[in-house]
């Protein structure tokens, strides 16, 4: 089983929950709290975020992002134009990640990832792409309320279909190594989202692990962390 997992996702559609029980099943997401773009929307919340990658998708795509609903026809032939120096920065950076993490589960997510990974999961080991799946008419109104913007449907959409073509780009070479997680129905049966994940990615979880993962999908009076936040 491979050691190193790759969560692709549009913003607020789970995949800080998804991270985040992955992270306490004993795979090392990072623990980034992002200070310099979490106020004021989320101060005090980890993203399960690896800062190196985090920051190598933010400095690569973070002008195509804040406009993909205006570039949206545009996105697609700018995906296939990816610079050779951006894929010799992901190998060492890569490299580097390897060598500090050889023994242990790792990895990483970040909605950026989808734009850059088809033209680099080659120079990778063997990778489980996990797909963070919501609903884009619920992912649009959280985008919306949360960072009081009126085209999230917009962004929604245009995330739904980059993701698409990553699948369609990969069929056949990397298809058998993906998962769907909906994010609804991690929430209605978190117990059962622990289990499979746990047994279908062999991570072997304790007890005390598996309870961690599933006070982060259900807040209670010890402090769990509310998911319809973390995302």
């Amino acid at each position: 089983m491979t050691n190193e997992f790759i969560i692709i996702c549009a913003p607020r559609s789970g995949s800080s929950c998804l991270a985040g029980i992955l992270h306490r099943l004993g795979v090392n997401m990072g623990d980034y709290w992002a200070p310099d773009h979490n106020p004021p929307y989320y101060p005090d919340q980890r993203l399960y975020e690896d800062v190196d990658f985090y920051q190598y998708g933010v400095f690569s795509y973070y002008p195509v992002i804040g406009l993909a609903n205006i570039l949206k026809p545009l996105i697609l032939p700018i995906l296939d134009e990816f610079p050779q120096h951006k894929k010799y920065e992901f190998q060492d950076l890569y490299k580097r990640k390897c060598y500090y993490n050889h023994s242990i589960k790792w990895g990483w997510k970040h909605p950026l990832t989808v734009f850059y990974l088809k033209h680099v999961i080659h120079m990778m080991d063997n990778p489980i792409v996990i797909h963070s799946y919501r609903n884009p008419i619920d992912i649009g109104e959280s985008i919306n309320r949360t960072y009081d913007r009126r085209d999230g449907y917009d962004i929604a959409c245009g995330f739904d279909d980059l993701i698409g073509n990553f699948f369609d780009c990969c069929e056949g070479r990397y298809s058998d190594k993906s998962t769907t997680y909906e994010f609804e129905k991690v929430k209605a049966d978190p117990e059962g989202a622990i289990k499979d994940i746990n047994k279908r990615f062999n991570l072997k979880a304790n007890e005390e692990q598996k309870e961690a993962a599933l006070k982060h999908i259900i807040p209670d009076s010890t402090g769990g962390e509310d998911s319809d936040e973390v995302m």
